[in-house]
């Protein structure tokens, strides 16, 4: 993971530096998207690295704070979600009442 990681994240890096010099329209909305994708992989193999050096002696504990942190962010994620939810919907709710008006 931590070798696959690596080379997935600078390989999303080079293609969004790629979108930002080459596309011509609208390049930073793209560029974004790779580049968060990018930094996914990037934190999860530091964490790796970082939890596997510190714990290199009681891998029990690098297991444990490894699945903690992830349910940790899989919460967080959700929190995010459900706070947003109205922005996130808006648009389909609009579509599903304008359909729901005319009928």
């Amino acid at each position: 993971e931590g070798r696959y990681c690596a080379w997935l994240s600078v390989s999303l890096l080079l293609l969004s530096w790629a979108v930002l010099s080459f596309k011509r329209h609208e390049p930073v909305a793209t560029a974004k998207i790779l580049l968060a994708a990018a930094l996914g992989p990037l934190g999860f193999g530091l964490m790796r690295l970082f939890l596997r050096t510190a714990y290199r002696d009681n891998l029990a504990w690098a297991s444990i704070w490894e699945e903690l942190t992830e349910l940790i962010f899989i919460a967080g994620v959700g929190l995010v979600l459900w706070l947003f939810r109205g922005a996130l919907f808006q648009e389909t709710r609009a579509i599903s009442a304008g359909a729901s008006a005319s009928t």
